[in-house]
């Protein structure tokens, strides 16, 4: 049970669920592979912890935010789509508000909020898809 998956979300899962194990694998060779080519060009990204295994979820990169909207710009210009996981730190959302008994990591928190910014990475994306999306990137940030 999950309280934050659907009944469309389950039936979809149930399909799925003999393919994840290539699914992740798919993912994960192209975090790997982002991680690499941001390596090369000096990007700011977080890695994941030290022994910790990456899941192929995402990869966070760290842009200034002043400069985000530019760079998403330059993105949706050449048709790459991106992420924003994190848009804000939980305690500034309008939802959090009245219910929260303290906030960690105060304007360091709202600060990466602003700044993260994540390449696209899906089940299946191609070394072209992939090639594409990180000259655009390359574009996107040299821009700024």
């Amino acid at each position: 049970w999950n309280s934050r998956m659907a009944g469309f979300d389950a039936v979809w899962l149930n399909l799925v669920l003999e393919y994840l194990p290539q699914r992740l694998e798919s993912r994960k060779k192209a975090t790997a592979w982002w991680r690499e080519q941001l390596r090369s060009i000096n990007a700011c990204f977080v890695d994941p912890p030290e022994g910790c295994e990456e899941n192929g979820y995402l990869v966070a990169t760290l842009v200034d935010p002043a400069k985000r909207p530019a760079v998403q710009s330059v993105l949706k210009d050449h048709g790459i789509g991106f992420g924003t996981v994190y848009p804000s730190s939980m305690s500034l959302q309008p939802g959090a508000e009245g219910w929260l008994r303290a906030a960690v990591g105060g304007e360091k928190a709202d600060y990466l909020g602003k700044a993260i910014l994540n390449p696209p990475i899906y089940a299946y994306i191609t070394d072209a898809e992939l090639d594409e999306a990180f000259a655009a990137w390359k574009k996107a940030l040299a821009s700024v």
